[in-house]
């Protein structure tokens, strides 16, 4: 009967903890996702600056662009919030934008590199799945 009974404490307490570790474990937000912050951006400025051997000013311009597309990029967000495809047009739109903007800047050398980059951003961010077929 001792045996029985330490064996029901020891299950009252370790059930209880089991599912509020897994409930936690549910809690958290999903990692990797939403806009990047400022350090992030500076990362890819500086990525962007080094492939497409930007000079210091053209770098600088290049980072007004895009610090200023991803501040336009929340407003879309907060402004959409809840209509998935709102959101994804107006983000679509500010990336077309930002790549245009950007492009004026670049020679013909460093536009083909900079779509270059673009695709690999894509594909990264996708995981390297295949496109979506259009239905």
């Amino acid at each position: 009967m001792k045996q029985y009974s330490q064996s029901l404490k020891l299950a009252c307490w370790c059930l209880p903890a089991l599912f509020l570790f897994v409930d936690l474990g549910f809690a958290q937000p999903p990692q990797g996702r939403g806009a990047p912050d400022s350090t992030q951006i500076a990362a890819t400025i500086d990525t962007l600056a080094q492939k497409l051997s930007l000079t210091k000013e053209l770098k600088e311009k290049v980072g007004k662009i895009y610090f200023a597309s991803f501040a336009e990029g929340r407003k879309a967000f907060e402004k959409n919030r809840g209509d998935w495809p709102a959101m994804r047009e107006a983000r679509m739109q500010i990336d077309e934008k930002r790549d245009a903007d950007i492009k004026a800047l670049l020679n013909d050398e460093q536009k083909k590199l900079y779509d270059k980059f673009i695709q690999e951003q894509r594909q990264r961010r996708r995981g390297d799945r295949p496109p979506r077929p259009n239905n």
